[in-house]
């Protein structure tokens, strides 16, 4: 989806701070550290606030490949250059949405129409029931008082009326981790009537999988991505880890080097930033069916896609 631009208008609207590179000047408290991330150890088994999507800014070389690349565009996925049309990627493409059955993936280039800098990330997060967000806005609201902010995003390109499209909630502030934004919707049932008005897909709910059911091609390889791993600074993998665990995620490992926190359908592993890592470095994927050898396929300077004969695959951005 078109997140970024609906949501940026809407923001601007308001008056509220630009999601991605705006940022409030405010440190952490002095105490504040891996501790922290320990004591907001979730005790709940399993979140209900599930991956949606993410999105990475990739290098101009990583991109073209991407979207030349018979292998990614034909085999390993379903691949469009987003709402509302969802048309195939052409050779200008800047964007380009990689759909699984209930996650997808945003890749964008340097020349995307957000105007986001190579290295910007985000990780968008979803409920699945009707009414969940407005407790997702109360328990980061009690992590972070007064840094919850919501506001209903409509779409309105191509119509004639606007269309409501989901509530979102995030946290205002992000000066811990500037390169990377994480918010977390729930989809609105008018915005399913209007874009796919000839299918009867009503059983789903406004669940991530009725977006996705018109435009995920089980025949091909990708079916969900299970885990990412993020490169933070030290207060970033703090705040991160914090608001994963105000949303009911649990925290699996403390390693001095990787924090992990999984909910019902997704991981997450915070490890320290470096002068070659940083934001959304790689993530792991479930596919359809296992490949009979393992292959290789490589985008740009650095950008590895694995598959493994056990059904798994790893991406490395």
């Amino acid at each position: 989806m078109n997140t970024r631009s609906e949501m940026l208008a809407r923001v601007l609207a308001i008056g509220f701070v630009l999601y991605v590179s705006a940022t409030v000047l405010r440190r952490l408290d002095a105490g504040e550290g891996r501790s922290t991330a320990i004591e907001t150890k979730s005790t709940s088994q399993s979140s209900e606030v599930m991956l949606n999507h993410f999105y990475i800014v990739l290098d101009g070389e990583t991109i073209r490949d991407l979207r030349t690349s018979e292998f990614l565009l034909g085999e390993f996925a379903s691949v469009d250059t987003g709402l509302p049309r969802f048309t195939p990627a052409g050779d200008m493409s800047e964007i380009l949405y990689v759909r699984g059955r209930s996650t997808y993936m945003e890749l964008m280039g340097p020349k995307n129409g957000f105007g986001e800098p190579v290295g910007k990330c985000g990780i968008g997060l979803t409920v699945e029931s009707r009414g969940e967000i407005s407790k997702v806005e109360r328990a980061l609201d009690r992590a972070f008082p007064g840094q919850a902010v919501s506001m209903l995003v409509d779409w309105s390109r191509d119509v004639d009326q606007p269309v409501h499209w989901y509530h979102l909630v995030h946290r205002v502030e992000n000066a811990e981790h500037p390169n990377l934004f994480l918010w977390i919707n729930e989809y609105h049932p008018d915005f399913f009537a209007w874009l796919d008005p000839t299918l009867d897909l009503s059983r789903l709910g406004i669940t991530r999988a009725r977006f996705l059911h018109p435009r995920f091609r089980p025949m091909r390889l990708l079916d969900d991505v299970v885990s990412l791993t993020v490169a933070l600074p030290e207060p970033g993998r703090v705040a991160l880890g914090k608001q994963l665990g105000a949303l009911g995620y649990s925290l699996v490992s403390d390693a001095a080097d990787r924090l992990a926190w999984r909910g019902r359908d997704i991981r997450f592993d915070l490890v320290p930033v470096t002068d070659q890592r940083s934001g959304i470095i790689s993530i792991e994927c479930r596919l359809t069916r296992r490949p009979e050898v393992a292959r290789e396929f490589r985008f740009g300077p650095r950008s590895i896609l694995r598959l493994r004969p056990d059904g798994t695959a790893a991406w490395s951005f």
